[in-house]
């Protein structure tokens, strides 16, 4: 029971940790660090990581200790196994995950504008009798093509 309750303490205080990141020094922050602690969490193992970077292994061990400096926490220990990632560190991994694909989205223009998906409200208001010389019964051939470029969960159409 008490080591349960220590643990959530533990726990509890490195969620607060991570939330008390300064964001006002996220200018200050390379992002690709980010990149660098996501492929350490995937690879465990620093030659691995930065292959799969394509940067030098002393690229990516100076970018883990900037990460350390960065989080105040060894984040990855050596063991014969590989790196192994801290409690930190286990915490972080989706929160970096989600950011950095968020981030990607972003710069793929993902986020497209579709006029076709946006919501909007057209009224025409017409009368059924009206009469035009030369393009009889324009308006309902109008109205048809108007109804045919909306798909038909999107259009309500309301007769007089």
């Amino acid at each position: 029971m008490k080591s349960t309750i220590l643990i959530k303490t533990t726990l509890m205080k490195q969620i607060k940790m991570i939330s008390d990141i300064n964001t006002s020094n996220l200018a200050g922050v390379d992002l690709n660090l980010l990149k660098v602690f996501l492929a350490l969490a995937q690879e465990h193992n620093v030659t691995r990581a930065a292959e799969r970077l394509c940067v030098s292994q002393s690229a990516v061990s100076a970018s883990l200790k900037r990460l350390r400096l960065l989080y105040d926490d060894p984040l990855f220990q050596r063991t014969q196994t590989g790196m192994k990632p801290t409690a930190r560190a286990l915490l972080l991994r989706p929160l970096v995950q989600d950011a950095l694909a968020k981030v990607e989205q972003s710069l793929l223009g993902a986020i497209e504008s579709d006029i076709r998906q946006q919501i909007r409200t057209i009224t025409i208001g017409l009368s059924m009798t009206m009469k035009l010389p030369s393009a009889e019964n324009w308006h309902i051939a109008s109205i048809n093509k108007l109804q045919n470029s909306v798909s038909s969960s999107d259009r309500q159409i309301t007769k007089w």
